[in-house]
């Protein structure tokens, strides 16, 4: 129990988290995980002989997975993909910052520009 109760918790983690497209897998990874070790932790007695052995690899996957996430994006990087995620970004947000580190993490293929009328 004392290893859970080490773990952050999802909302935590995802509020913290560089809000990037590597992360977004990873962290749906981790709350899944999360659950699991929640529902293991909440029960009284185990229920099947595998349950301690299931809590304690869904512990270590959080821990694995945790340490898989990356918190250091720029803060024009970061900006850019909440404002992705929230919808959609200006081009004013495609810095040279952005551009640079979209090229280094093979990503630049995966967006594209688009006009809007208003």
């Amino acid at each position: 129990m004392e290893e859970f109760r080490q773990l952050t918790p999802s909302h935590q983690l995802r509020a913290t988290a560089s809000p990037l497209p590597q992360n977004d897998a990873l962290l749906a990874d981790y709350e899944a995980q999360y659950r699991a070790a929640s529902r293991l932790a909440s029960m009284e007695n185990p229920r099947s002989a595998s349950d301690p052995e299931a809590f304690a690899q869904a512990i270590d996957s959080c821990k694995e997975i945790a340490g898989r996430l990356r918190f250091d994006a720029p803060t024009d990087v970061e900006e850019f993909f909440r404002a992705l995620n929230a919808g959609g970004a200006s081009l004013a947000l495609v810095t040279p910052t952005v551009l640079a580190w979209l090229s280094k993490n093979d990503q630049l293929g995966r967006y594209i520009v688009r006009s809007c009328v208003r």
